[in-house]
């Protein structure tokens, strides 16, 4: 005769593996799906470094969205004294059109995302990351270019929203952000 008491423990056992297999079935696929992700961020930004990679799929950016990573100083700029301003973030969206960010795209969405709420530390850092790679791997001239548009475009948004009666001023939160922005060239 089989005790209640056994067949009890032996059901919760059972249950327990069950849970636990189905925890570690999830947690692969979720690791398989993490590595393709960081492979297809590798094809489409061309970028070797799986520290960085890593780091961009983290931030939730896809080969879909990788190209609004060039537009994180200036929304890391826009949020540097807590609040982005309209005319901060009209040139953030002039900014991404320009770069051919398709107002129905995912990288424009998840621009919007990052304009209504303001991204982690995270995200810049990874940026910085980012550039920091380019800088290794780019062609001299090509970054040069590069890091003359970004902070062109980041000293427009500091002072698109500062100033008093007209003169354009920047604060010292988008200073600091600012020479940050230049630092990662270098």
């Amino acid at each position: 005769m089989t005790n209640p008491l056994e067949t009890r423990r032996n059901k919760l056992e059972e249950e327990f593996f069950q849970n636990q297999d189905k925890e570690k079935i999830e947690k692969m696929r979720a690791n398989a799906s993490r590595e393709e992700l960081i492979e297809e961020l590798r094809v489409a930004s061309g970028m070797e470094d799986p520290k960085v990679l890593a780091a961009l799929a983290d931030q939730g950016l896809t080969p879909a969205t990788i190209v609004a990573l060039r537009l994180v100083p200036l929304v890391q700029i826009a949020w540097a004294d807590g609040v982005i301003q309209d005319a901060e973030r009209d040139t953030i969206v002039l900014a991404a059109r320009a770069k051919g960010i398709k107002k129905d795209s995912l990288a424009f969405e998840l621009l919007e995302k990052w304009l209504r709420v303001q991204p982690s530390q995270d995200l810049f850092d990874a940026w910085t990351r980012y550039v920091k790679v380019l800088a290794e791997t780019f062609p001299k001239s090509n970054l040069t270019h590069f890091k003359a548009k970004i902070i062109q475009l980041s000293e427009e948004i500091a002072a698109s929203a500062g100033g008093i009666l007209g003169f354009r001023a920047v604060a010292k939160s988008e200073k600091s952000v600012l020479d940050e922005i230049k630092a990662a060239f270098d």
